[in-house]
């Protein structure tokens, strides 16, 4: 008596996360591959039964096509359809299918991401002799599983589950097995440089890169750049890496977190956040050549923080993910001049509890200019200590620099305070001292010694009604 299974339960099969992670970047292709229903790869008991040779996939010729290039590791997909008659005694409603890896050296075990379940044949139908074999797996009528290619495997063979094959047949020639191939493109990335026109110095992280504000709303005007180079990357299926064409990027820039000073009463919706240049590559795709792509990012006037971002598409139009460059447009190593002793900064009303930095370099040389003026004051002009009037700043540098905004209009009353070199030395603190006109003339020969001077006439000593003296440090 003829013994088949005629119905197998389906199992619901998790699907690792390594087997998502495997098969979400590629293309799927769906082939077709007729079964014969009297072909098996099991034991045959040929004294009851005859032989038919299984119906097979030829894994060598996949793995040599330079379409698929398939490899070992790799997960394949299988779901049976169509029916098949096991016997004249049985209808053509049949659909249970196993399948095995064979090498040289003979059936292989599936590797670790399968999700098929083991496949149970049945004994052989007169001597009830065994055919299980715990190397197969079992294809699921209208439903995939996939199996991970062995080491060494070259076919995948496929048999029902009877115990007699001879008979078994499939009239309307339906009964197969769809195969799932999963064809992996190559990935692209996008390589990034950058170099500080200035000085030449290429950027070791391009994420964060610093650079000198701008200054363009004065006569000495010095544009601040950096120059940017991508270049699209193809990532081949053996993982070498060759230059490519097609890869698409749209640059834009947008306002950064940090705003260098200028975060109490300024609109930061309209804060200056430098240009890309060429102008027509802002917010427009445009096509990375073979051999890179050059453009640069202007930085403004204004220091802070600005993000150029990136939009990038590979050639088949899909994602490419890269980093934002954040630009810190900046002085750079400024340094606090609130500790300076007899100095203080007072009604920075633009800035609150910012304004007073400057170079080490004015740092040291105000300091000594300082301490000289209050020495000549006492014991050279005989001045009591306690009458030497103590200086006072409205302001130097903001902590980044560039413009010093007093008018909150992201605009500049005049082109110091810029670069860390520059303060503001009140004059009004003199005005009730009956020494007035000779502290201020040590003030001066002091400050003139440590190379200060003043470059603006009605802000500098030359002018008895100035409120304050605008001093810059020669460097």
């Amino acid at each position: 008596m003829k013994a088949i299974l005629h119905t197998l339960f389906l199992f619901y099969v998790f699907v690792p996360h390594l087997l998502n992670a495997q098969i979400q970047d590629s293309a799927v292709q769906v082939y077709f591959l007729k079964i014969n229903p009297a072909g098996t790869y099991l034991f045959i008991d040929t004294k009851y039964d005859g032989y038919s040779a299984p119906s097979s996939m030829d894994l060598l010729s996949l793995y040599n096509n330079q379409n698929i290039k398939l490899q070992v590791g790799d997960l394949i997909g299988f779901e049976q359809v169509g029916n098949f008659q096991p016997g004249v005694n049985y209808t053509d409603d049949f659909h249970i299918l196993g399948a095995v890896f064979k090498g040289p050296t003979g059936f292989l075990f599936p590797g670790p991401l399968t999700t098929a379940e083991p496949f149970y044949s049945i004994p052989t139908d007169h001597r009830g002799i065994p055919t299980d074999i715990p190397e197969d797996f079992s294809i699921y009528f209208n439903s995939t599983v996939y199996a991970q290619i062995p080491e060494g495997a070259t076919q995948v063979l496929f048999s029902v589950n009877d115990s007699y094959f001879i008979d078994n047949s499939d009239p309307d020639g339906n009964f197969g097995v769809y195969v799932k191939l999963t064809i992996r493109k190559p990935k692209y990335r996008i390589e990034k440089t950058i170099q500080i026109i200035d000085t030449g110095l290429m950027v070791a992280n391009t994420d964060v890169v610093s650079i000198l504000p701008s200054n363009r709303s004065c006569s000495d005007i010095k544009p601040s750049r950096a120059q940017l180079f991508l270049k699209c990357i193809k990532i081949n299926l053996d993982n070498s890496e060759v230059p490519a064409d097609g890869c698409k990027v749209a640059a834009s820039l947008s306002l950064g977190q940090y705003h260098a000073g200028h975060d109490v009463g300024h609109d930061l919706s309209i804060k200056p956040i430098g240009s890309i240049i060429p102008s027509g590559m802002q917010g427009v795709s445009v096509t990375i050549p073979i051999d890179g792509l050059y453009f640069q990012y202007e930085a403004s006037d204004v220091a802070g923080e600005v993000n150029l971002n990136f939009d990038v598409l590979d050639p088949l139009d899909k994602k490419i993910d890269l980093n934002s460059t954040v630009f810190q447009a900046k002085i750079p190593d400024l340094v606090s001049l609130a500790e300076i002793p007899n100095l203080q900064f007072v009604n920075i009303k633009s800035h609150p509890n910012d304004g007073f930095y400057g170079t080490q370099n004015l740092k040291d040389h105000l300091t000594t200019a300082i301490q000289s003026y209050k020495a000549n004051s006492v014991f050279a002009q005989n001045i009591p200590a306690g009458s030497v009037v103590g200086l006072s700043s409205e302001g130097a540098s903001l902590i980044w620099g560039g413009v010093f905004d007093i008018n909150r209009n992201w605009g500049s009353p005049h082109c110091g305070h810029r670069l860390g070199d520059t303060i503001d030395i009140s004059t009004s603190p003199f005005n009730a001292s009956p020494y007035s006109v000779t502290l201020k003339r040590q003030l001066k020969d002091a400050l003139a010694k440590k190379q200060f001077r003043w470059p603006v006439r009605y802000e500098s000593p030359q002018d008895p009604n100035s409120n304050h003296w605008h001093s810059i440090l020669n460097n």
